[in-house]
């Protein structure tokens, strides 16, 4: 049979008839037809049906789905079917209906139900589809009593059964007797009917379920009687669950009563017994009782609620409730649909969802905005803990009185992460609900020490009482506010305020408002006690501070804004003390050093227009800052001498820029001016602070703040000496600037601060003191990421030359120049160079030996923006000269030179060592591996065993040249080894001599001269060690420079005369290139009057 089908076959009798009164009908028709009636379930039109019933209220979007073939077989017999259809005996159709894999929704019947099927209007409705185990019957007879009867027709019995011999088998059933329907409900899953209320409160996901209980029900009164229950397990709507909900009810004389009930929330169990509610006088009455309930499980609903919608949708309900005295339960009169509504301005979302935009509601509305953006905050929200406690309700529903008395204990707050915990020793919430006022007798937290208490009257139209805070630890809101900003401090000591509450709910006031801070500190470093004093009035904030006299601040601030009232006016000012400050802020980095005569006096005004519609914003910022500092005596770890800073200037902010506006003794002269470790400095220029539209159309980029600083001497002992010059151009903003120009350093020496050690966990994380009785937490350092200055196009330049030197360890001069470009944020790999550094000299220790530059190589570090700054190209040589002891043999060749002496000489060899390094900075690091430095030695034992495996073995004789190989090779080795040798063995520095040694032969031989020259001390007195001191650390070093000087000039003139390298000390030396792989070298020794002469060829 196809899906849809209808086949009819018998009598249709059309009859004509006489009229006897002018309303009769003149036709009329009876029937006799046999039916064969077959459709598809899924193609007939439920949801337009069921779009006329108020679902969408209850579900919105609600749809049903069903499937099947339905086939009907049966007989209609008719008469009078125009003029009255229904009445008793004008209509039957009987007979057999088959419902094949029906499925509604989620829930699947038995491949096939079938059953009889009667409709007799007026007489029964009937239908009883049955399978093996499954069956869906019901029977409905006609109500006869008029007015009492609540529907034209009423169960007589009714059976939905499901899944029977399964797990959870679902059972419903009905039966009357006499006036009375006794229902029963036995596991019915309420996914089934597929309803999604949450979605008009903002909750998402289909209600969820397994319903049980049962009911006797008066048919025309819709009292009960007996016993009534219902348990619904599981309950749950999206992410809000519950284990069990279970109620006694029952319904008499118009009063609902549930005579006891209970919800089973996570942990926590909620008790209610003897709630009345009185259809028609509206009385209410009941009793919840908390007698163990964690704060955890309503958290869990919190988060995805949106409670702004839920309040929106009662609120709803209740106007539609409280219009009209008739619209009520007891009476058969309802509302429109249209009423449940929720108003379309209300967003849906979770509550994380619904304070991102509390603002911009609130702002519509002219209620209370929130000033912060707490998302991060509130969708991590975890407390933990017990309360307890009763809730009383009595009056009426729209006018209810509420009594209630709540008490928590050690709640744990894990603000930022599970090491960071917040003790919460009591939580008390006792008072009343009347008449639209909350009277709190008190509400109190304790947190350790700290004290939160509030006493008072909270009304829609006027509040009334007194708030106190005592000792609030500062690291606890230290901890707490990093959920919003970025506090790049480490703050302590405690909070203390008090006020007097006024206003509204909705206008809230708060007079006589006083907020000290007792005992506090920065970074360790002491305070002075603060006092602050403030009103709250008409959604304006105004503070002045008390103390300390030398810190003085005071504002108007709007909160929340509004069109007509957002300018925000602050003012502060600084005297000397406050400078103490200094060092706070900094860490000790920069400190202020206090003096009769070192004053410093800083005023600023700043006004601007507060927003809060996406985060905290002020434009239109303006304003003035007077700087005036004489005398002041700065010091720093950096530097082994304090230093001076005078600065008078004033700076104006307006139109979200920074302005230097005049020097106040120069007419007309727009700078601020001083001096810094005595060399002057002007700074001159406008600068926005933020990069935006407006400031970027009214800053003038001809005129970018600029710091200049003439070419002076300057001397900052400890850290530089020489001259000194910059023209430093600031653009960008000052919360991102971009700084340009250059400074010039000429002929000056820099050297290596010395820092003080201090002593520093394994990370940088530090135990915070448990002054709150909080448990112990940790603090992670704060790093400020708002500022991030960028360096752009920023020339470093080195006149003539710069010396660096630590004595006696290294001695270099730089010259060249540098470009910079990149963020300064900390990190100097996030820096980009580009330029070259030419090292004149270089002189520096290794291996115990000194090293100097090797004149004529050119050596350079030239740095590439793609490389980064720290990893620049490296191209040096350096040199020296080490003496292999007298009668030691010589080595063989290890390397592809042939070098032959022309003069044999009778003296120690000078062996001359060359230090190479040509590559990237990077790969110095990149060892690669460990490496056999005995591999080039080739020790052998007579002939036979190779290598060092069989040197334990006794029988093993090595000669004299086999130990000075194996001494050299431990000695290598032991070098390989040490950290600060390991550069050594870098792929890109290579270590040579001539004669040629192997690498392990060069580093035993430098090292030589060490142990020859500790044995010299160790063996010598008083007077020879002060003399050995004197010479190696005062005499030679004058000698050395001389000799380098004349060095350089001879060498000079040998690169004139066509010589690659001619030198006169310790030796003559002359070589001469015969070609790219070949030389000739003189020698000539003025010690032992030989002369030399070395032929070298490399291939």
């Amino acid at each position: 049979m196809p899906k849809h089908s209808f086949n009819a076959k018998g009598v249709i009798l059309l009859s004509h008839l006489t009229k006897t009164n002018p309303s009769q009908m003149p036709w009329e028709i009876g029937t006799d037809l046999n039916l064969e009636v077959g459709s598809d379930l899924s193609k007939l039109p439920y949801n337009l049906l069921l779009s006329r019933l108020p679902l969408e209220q209850i579900s919105p979007g609600y749809q049903i789905q069903v499937k099947g073939q339905a086939d009907l077989n049966g007989r209609i017999q008719g008469k009078n079917l125009l003029s009255a259809p229904f009445l008793p005996g004008n209509l039957n159709m009987t007979g057999n209906l088959q419902l094949s894999n029906l499925k509604v929704n989620d829930l699947t019947f038995e491949p096939v139900l079938a059953g009889p099927v009667t409709v007799a209007p007026g007489q029964e409705l009937a239908i009883d589809l049955r399978g093996k185990k499954d069956a869906i019957a019901t029977r409905l007879q006609p109500c006869t009593r008029g007015d009492q009867c609540l529907a034209p027709y009423l169960p007589a019995s009714f059976t939905l059964q499901q899944g029977q011999g399964s797990q959870f088998p679902i059972l419903i059933t009905g039966v009357r007797r006499g006036d009375n329907l006794r229902a029963q409900i036995k596991n019915f899953s309420l996914a089934i009917l597929n309803l999604t209320p949450g979605l008009i409160y903002g909750i998402p996901g289909r209600l969820e379920g397994e319903v049980t209980g049962q009911a006797n029900l008066n048919l025309f009164t819709l009292e009960t009687s007996g016993r009534n229950t219902i348990e619904i397990k599981e309950l749950a709507i999206g992410e809000i669950n519950a284990k069990q909900v279970s109620a006694n009810f029952s319904y008499q004389d118009h009063i609902a009563q549930i005579a006891s009930a209970a919800l089973i929330l996570g942990n926590s169990r909620y008790l209610f017994k003897n709630g009345r509610f009185n259809l028609k006088s509206q009385q209410i009455n009941g009793k919840l009782t908390i007698p163990e309930a964690y704060i955890e499980d309503i958290l869990t609903i919190v988060k995805g609620v949106d409670i702004i919608d839920i309040a929106q949708g009662f609120q709803t309900t209740n106007s539609s409730t409280t219009n009209s005295s008739s619209d009520k339960i007891g009476n058969k009169k309802f509302g429109n649909a249209d009423q449940l509504r929720p108003f379309p301005s209300i967003i849906h979302g979770s509550l994380a969802t619904l304070l991102r935009r509390f603002a911009k509601i609130n702002a519509q509305d002219d209620a209370v905005a929130n000033p912060f953006n707490p998302t991060t905050l509130l969708t991590n929200l975890d407390i933990r803990g017990k309360y307890t406690g009763e809730i009383a309700v009595a009056g009426i529903l729209t006018n209810p009185k509420v009594d209630f008395n709540v008490e928590g204990n050690n709640w744990q707050w894990y603000a930022n992460s599970p090491n960071q915990v917040i003790v919460l020793n009591q939580l008390v919430g006792k008072g009343s609900y009347d008449q639209g006022v909350i009277t709190v007798q008190p509400a109190r937290m304790e947190l350790g020490e700290t004290v939160l208490a509030f006493q008072g009257q909270l009304g829609q139209e006027s509040n009334s009482g007194n708030f106190l805070l005592q000792n609030l630890s500062l690291e606890t809101v230290s901890n707490l506010a990093s959920n919003f900003v970025t506090i790049p401090f480490d703050i302590a000591g405690n909070l203390n305020a008090k006020g007097e509450l006024g206003g509204s709910l909705t206008n809230p006031q708060v007079t006589n408002g006083q907020v000290a801070v007792v005992d506090g500190s920065v970074n360790n470093t002491s305070l002075d006690d603060i006092e602050v004093n403030f009103d709250y009035v008409d959604s304006r904030l105004d503070f002045d501070t008390n103390k300390p006299d030398y810190l003085q601040v005071s504002g108007k601030v709007p909160f929340p804004p509004k069109p007509d009232s957002d300018r925000i006016d602050i003012n502060l000012k600084l005297a000397t003390p406050a400078m103490a400050l200094l060092g706070v802020v900094t860490q000790k980095q920069v400190e202020w050093v206090n003096g009769e005569d070192r004053t410093a006096d800083i005023d600023l005004d700043v006004s601007g227009s507060l927003e809060l519609a996406d985060g905290i914003k002020i434009k239109d910022l303006s304003g003035t800052s007077e700087v005036n500092i004489q005398n002041g005596t700065l010091k720093t770890k950096l530097l082994e001498d304090d230093f001076t800073l005078n600065v008078v200037g004033k700076v104006k902010l307006d139109q979200q820029r920074l302005e230097v506006v005049n020097y106040p003794d120069r007419e007309g002269q727009k700078t601020i001016e001083g001096n810094l470790a005595g060399i002057g400095f002007s700074l001159s220029g406008q600068l926005p602070i933020v990069s935006n539209r407006i400031a970027s159309n009214t800053t003038n980029s001809s005129n970018p703040l600029t710091l200049t600083i003439p070419k002076d001497n300057l001397k900052l002992a400890g850290l530089y000496e020489g001259g000194v010059a910059s023209n430093i151009v600031i653009t960008g903003s000052a919360l991102r600037p971009v700084i340009g120009g250059n400074i010039n350093l000429e002929n000056g020496q820099a050297f290596i601060p010395k820092i003080q050690e201090t002593k520093t966990q394994a990370s940088d994380e530090k135990p915070v003191k448990n002054t709150s009785n909080q448990t112990p937490s940790v603090v992670r350092s704060r790093i400020n990421n708002l500022f991030v200055p960028r360096l752009r196009n920023f020339q470093i330049n080195l006149v003539n030359e710069l010396r660096v030197q630590q004595f006696p360890i290294y001695d270099i001069r730089i010259a060249g120049d540098l470009t910079l470009n990149g963020p300064i944020n900390g990190n100097l790999q996030n820096l980009q160079g580009l330029g070259t550094i030419t090292l004149r000299r270089w002189e520096v220790d290794v291996l115990e030996t000194e090293f100097v530059s090797d004149r004529r190589h050119n050596n350079t570090i030239v740095f590439v923006p793609e490389q980064g700054l720290l990893n620049p190209n490296l191209d040096l040589k350096f040199i020296t000269i080490a003496f292999e002891p007298s009668g030691a043999l010589r080595q063989r060749r290890v390397d592809n030179e042939i070098l032959e002496n022309v003069v044999q000489s009778s003296r120690p060899d000078q062996v001359k060592v060359t230090l190479a390094i040509k590559g990237q900075t990077s790969k110095i690091l990149a060892l690669g591996g460990e490496k056999d430095y005995c591999a080039d030695q080739q020790i052998t034992s007579s002939g036979q065993d190779r290598g060092l495996a069989k040197l334990g073995s006794k029988t093993t004789i090595l000669s004299r040249q086999q130990f000075q190989q194996l001494s050299e090779c431990v000695y290598g080795e032991a070098i390989a080894n040490s950290e600060d040798k390991a550069f050594l063995f870098s792929p890109i520095v290579t270590l040579t001599s001539t004669p040629p040694r192997s690498e392990s032969g060069i580093i035993a031989l430098l090292g030589n001269s060490f142990i020859t020259q500790f044995e010299t001390i160790a063996n010598s007195n008083e007077r020879e060690i002060a003399e050995l001191v004197i010479t190696q650390y005062v005499v030679r070093p004058i000698i050395k420079h001389i000799l380098f000087t004349v060095e350089e000039q001879v060498s000079n003139v040998g690169r004139s005369i066509g010589l690659a390298d001619l030198q006169v000390y310790p030796t003559f030396d002359a070589v001469y290139d015969l070609g790219q792989t070949s030389s000739v070298e003189l020698s000539y020794d003025y010690v032992f009057n030989e002369v030399q002469v070395r032929y070298k060829w490399q291939f």
